[in-house]
């Protein structure tokens, strides 16, 4: 089926709701998910800890509290997108995070493959995430993941994740977007001045907290 989805909340409080948008088809399983690219600069896009975006981060935490922030960038992998933590909340799964982002462990690559936002209020019973490791060896219960583009395609993401289940308000939702769309306003100005963010460090483990 090929159409644009924008599925409305049912009845059940804590029901999984998703909300693609933009993207060409409902995804039923991962076989079928449609890939994007990643555009070829994404990988030096912002810097690690960059003080602007940790702003960002601290702001959006503070309205859709208590769930953590993850702000990160995104590079081709042999298999799936690799995300890089350029910013995050105080462990926002409680626990610190890898600067680098396994896919086996996220959700967010979803969001990069797919060049869509990925709304959930409860992973347990969703049917492409209820067994991954992000569910549950990370313990992400709901989950809003907006990507961020340079020249309509995807640089990176934000993620933002919950450990229960949530019912995300429409204000979370849009106070996750407007920070999306701020962070392409900062990659076309980067972009268009040249400026090239710093490579990831060989040290893995992100110790710095918001």
């Amino acid at each position: 089926m090929r159409k644009a989805l924008r599925q409305a909340r049912g009845s059940n409080r804590f029901g999984a709701m998703i909300v693609l948008v933009q993207c060409k088809s409902v995804i039923p399983s991962s076989h079928s998910i449609q890939r994007h690219l990643v555009h070829k600069w994404a990988q030096f896009m912002f810097d690690f800890a960059d003080p602007t975006l940790m702003g960002y981060a601290q702001k959006l935490h503070d309205t859709i509290a208590p769930s953590g922030v993850v702000i990160y960038r995104a590079r081709a992998g042999e298999v799936a997108p690799v995300l890089e933590v350029l910013v995050n909340t105080n462990h926002p799964v409680g626990r610190t995070l890898d600067t680098l982002l396994v896919p086996r462990l996220t959700i967010g690559h979803l969001v990069v493959e797919m060049n869509c936002e990925l709304i959930i209020d409860d992973t347990l019973i969703h049917p492409l995430l209820k067994d991954s490791a992000a569910v549950t060896e990370m313990g992400i219960m709901a989950y809003i993941g907006v990507p961020y583009r340079l020249e309509g395609q995807v640089v990176g993401g934000i993620s933002v994740v919950h450990q229960h289940r949530r019912q995300w308000a429409n204000e979370h939702i849009q106070a996750v977007r407007d920070v999306a769309r701020h962070l392409e306003h900062m990659a076309e100005e980067r972009h268009a001045q040249g400026l090239r963010g710093a490579p990831m460090p060989d040290a893995a483990p992100d110790h710095s907290t918001l």
